[in-house]
């Protein structure tokens, strides 16, 4: 992908739309959806309750390997569903790494997709594939077209013929998540006469990267934008992507992609600092600023389809399946906790119980860190990057939630002129 030079772009009343728009009320549950309405898509993970994401949820006391939820849950994916509707989204397209080996992660994963199928199929709930070449980092060069060959005739036969897969142009939708050292040495135009007709969508336009010079991006019929603070990250997370949307939007507006299916991107924030593979990468959420921009550039340039990164990617701050705002604990709901993005941190739970005994504990601790009555609402303060629990005591046994916190999320100082973060 080509970006354009870095330059500094702050999230402030000059840039970006305005600190008065990040102080304001945003909504928790529903976003700003296309207008006027659109196709509403969420990318979505299904590695939750495998061993090796489990370090951004745990420490290395008694919460060691905890997960936040599992993948493969019917149940889970049901409530998932749900939440999606409730927020405006149509469907997921799900990071799929191929059927994967026996006994692998991938096919783990492969499995838990299936699941997905099944629930989004009893829903009336719309599911796509997208294609990841991280799939194919351990093949051979030489061997890469063949094995996604292989990977999507698999898809072909166990999931597109579906009746919740995703059709766009009256074909199945294959979204495909290129990677740069990967994707040169696949020969799209064997991998698709390889295939039934499918609508192929390719992340982000770019006509110079192909075996036979611009050639390449002929072979797609539409393409995605993805999360990313442009050509610059900062530690603060003031870049928020400005720059690369102009890109996207500009690549996507000219004669040769006319023709060509624009898939918007939109995300809240961006923060990979827990992730076991992070580079302390960080678009700061901005108190629902950076959420806003995104759908605003998406509904500028008239996008008839949105694709939200992400749904669950908890690991990288992206996420949207726990709220916008993602400092609420609520203690009543029966969907796990997942990673909290800032402190303090409001616990919730049915007024009408009354004030509780509200005691928090870290690092296994057998006596709580805090204890005190409080009604419900209240706020407190967490230690970022460690894993707490929860307890609220209006029944016995009491209310249990087990949290991991961010470090604070930068706002918008009212009237500030500069950068959003502290300097």
């Amino acid at each position: 992908m080509r970006n354009p030079p870095c330059r500094m772009l702050l999230l402030s009343g000059a840039a970006l739309f305005g600190c008065a728009a990040a102080a304001g009320a945003q909504p928790e549950r529903v976003p700003g959806l296309l207008s006027p309405p659109g196709l509403v898509l969420a990318e979505y993970h299904t590695w939750h309750g495998l061993a090796s994401h489990s370090k951004a949820f745990s420490d290395e006391c008694c919460f060691a390997n905890r997960r936040a939820y599992d993948s493969g849950d019917p149940g889970v994916i049901r409530e998932q569903i749900r939440r999606a509707r409730t927020m405006g989204v149509h469907g997921f397209v799900v990071d799929w790494y191929g059927p994967g080996e026996a006994g692998s992660e991938a096919a783990r994963m492969d499995r838990n997709t299936g699941v997905l199928f099944q629930e989004a199929a009893a829903a009336g709930f719309k599911v796509a594939l997208l294609y990841d070449q991280g799939a194919l980092t351990t093949t051979p060069p030489e061997q890469r077209t063949a094995r996604a060959i292989a990977d999507l005739r698999y898809a072909e036969s166990r999931y597109l013929g579906s009746p919740a897969y995703l059709q766009l142009a009256n074909r199945p939708a294959v979204f495909v998540f290129q990677y740069e050292n990967v994707d040169g040495d696949l020969r799209w135009n064997e991998i698709r006469a390889a295939l039934a007709p499918v609508t192929l969508i390719d992340k982000d336009p770019d006509p110079g990267t192909s075996l036979v010079q611009g050639t390449r991006d002929a072979l797609f019929d539409g393409f995605f934008g993805w999360v990313q603070a442009g050509a610059c990250w900062d530690s603060c997370g003031t870049h928020w992507g400005q720059d690369y949307l102009e890109w996207f939007y500009d690549r996507m507006a000219q004669p040769a992609y006319a023709a060509k299916i624009l898939v918007a991107p939109v995300w809240p924030g961006f923060d990979d600092h827990l992730a076991p593979w992070g580079k302390e990468r960080y678009i700061s959420r901005a108190g629902g600023a950076v959420w806003t921009g995104t759908w605003n550039q998406a509904n500028t340039h008239g996008a008839g389809i949105a694709l939200i990164s992400t749904w669950n990617d908890s690991e990288e701050g992206s996420d949207i399946e726990d709220g916008l705002d993602g400092r609420t604990v609520d203690m009543e709901d029966p969907f796990p906790e997942t990673l909290i993005r800032s402190t303090p941190v409001k616990v919730v739970w049915n007024p009408a119980r009354g004030p509780a005994d509200v005691q928090v504990y870290k690092h296994c601790a057998r006596d709580p860190d805090y204890r005190r009555i409080h009604e419900s609402g209240v706020s407190i303060d967490l230690l970022p990057g460690e894993v707490h629990e929860i307890k609220v005591w209006v029944s016995d046994p009491p209310l249990v939630k087990v949290v991991k916190v961010r470090h604070p999320d930068p706002r918008c100082a009212e009237g500030a002129a500069g950068a959003c973060c502290p300097r």
